[in-house]
């Protein structure tokens, strides 16, 4: 089961549970189109997208109300009568309006966070990842192109694809350049070992940084300086490696090699000021940006859980993990103090991954 876990981190779009029933309810914790309002009283909380199973559509948004201390489940479903697609992957917030990345279904589910209705369903990606805004347009990384999709917010249509020669996730805007992480080789074969460069002035690739292969995750530090962690492949052909680069003159400036074998770090983050890293690596640690060795011990221990999903929130430091349990049922939201105390768990949809800060 260990193995199995391992491989739908890395590759997420391969099919292990195929044909369950749409879920349209979650218990006492759904809401209807009434009730969203009151969701949303303190316009203050914490979004988490729930993936689903492949091919089932049962993915949706979980809501966590800091104010009132409660979660509501499946509210996309709830206010617009019908899921957001396959594979919810990741949300990104400009204004009062939410863009939600649907993997597996190519679109962009473009929605009102005053009401959570939908505005417009953007389609023409291929197998999308993440949406990043820099100015008056978007940014979308595709697993399965050798390009990233630019998208202008004025009317919500793609209107350039750059070509960055592989296939690209996890994405960082530094000044006025793109940089793209090359996580994947499996539609693109290409060596995933790369972040690309993109000129945001001039819409083309100008330039790549070779790191670890499978850059998972990357992150801008309190200083400006781009965090890069790489597992180094699913099946270990390097050792995974933590990396820091000058987004400026792209020279690596600090590296930090995992000891082998066993290890399979992800979901690198930032503290809330900046001048910190987490990591999953089975446990959760924590690492100064300024520290001259990786962390051995971690700040929250697994327990048996399986986290897939971390997030730390920007205004008080608190973490919140999920786990996907046995990536079929319900999974749950586990969320420590900022000195990493338990506090309190919910909850939530099938496959919690991402975590999203949202504030009015």
């Amino acid at each position: 089961m260990k193995n199995i876990r391992k491989l739908m981190v890395a590759q997420v779009l391969i099919v292990f549970f195929i044909g369950l029933a749409v879920v349209t309810g979650c218990g006492k914790d759904d809401v209807g189109e009434q009730k969203v309002k009151s969701v949303y009283q303190s316009s203050d909380g914490v979004f988490i997208v729930n993936e689903g199973t492949f091919m089932a559509g049962n993915g949706d948004l979980s809501f966590y109300n800091r104010k009132d201390q409660k979660i509501s489940n499946n509210l996309f479903f709830s206010v617009n009568n019908r899921p957001p697609g396959d594979i919810p992957q990741s949300l990104t917030f400009l204004n009062e309006t939410g863009y939600l990345v649907v993997n597996n279904s190519n679109t962009i589910e473009v929605f009102s966070l005053k009401d959570l209705k939908g505005i417009k369903t953007i389609q023409g990606f291929e197998m999308p990842r993440q949406l990043l805004v820099h100015g008056k347009y978007a940014y979308v990384s595709q697993l399965g192109s050798s390009s990233v999709a630019k998208v202008s917010l004025s009317d919500h249509t793609i209107v350039q694809q750059i070509d960055v020669v592989k296939s690209t996730d996890r994405m960082v805007i530094a000044g006025n350049r793109l940089f793209a992480a090359n996580w994947s080789e499996y539609y693109i074969p290409k060596p995933n070992n790369t972040v690309m460069v993109v000129d945001l002035t001039t819409g083309a690739l100008t330039d790549s940084v070779k790191v670890t292969k499978e850059p998972n995750s990357m992150v801008l530090d309190a200083n400006g300086k781009l965090w890069v962690l790489s597992s180094g492949g699913y099946l270990g052909e390097e050792a995974p490696a933590l990396v820091c680069i000058d987004p400026s003159t792209l020279q690596v400036l600090k590296s930090f090699v995992f000891p082998a074998p066993g290890h399979y770090p992800t979901l690198l983050t930032r503290s809330a000021d900046g001048k910190a890293l987490y990591f999953a690596d089975t446990d959760i640690f924590r690492m100064e940006i300024s520290d001259a060795v990786l962390p051995t011990i971690p700040v929250i221990t697994s327990s048996g859980k399986y986290f897939y999903g971390l997030g730390v929130d920007p205004r008080s430091g608190e973490v919140y993990l999920t786990d996907a349990g046995d990536f079929q049922h319900e999974g749950m939201v586990y969320r420590f103090s900022a000195s990493h105390q338990p506090v309190d768990s919910f909850t939530v949809g099938i496959n919690p991954s991402g975590v999203f800060f949202y504030q009015e």
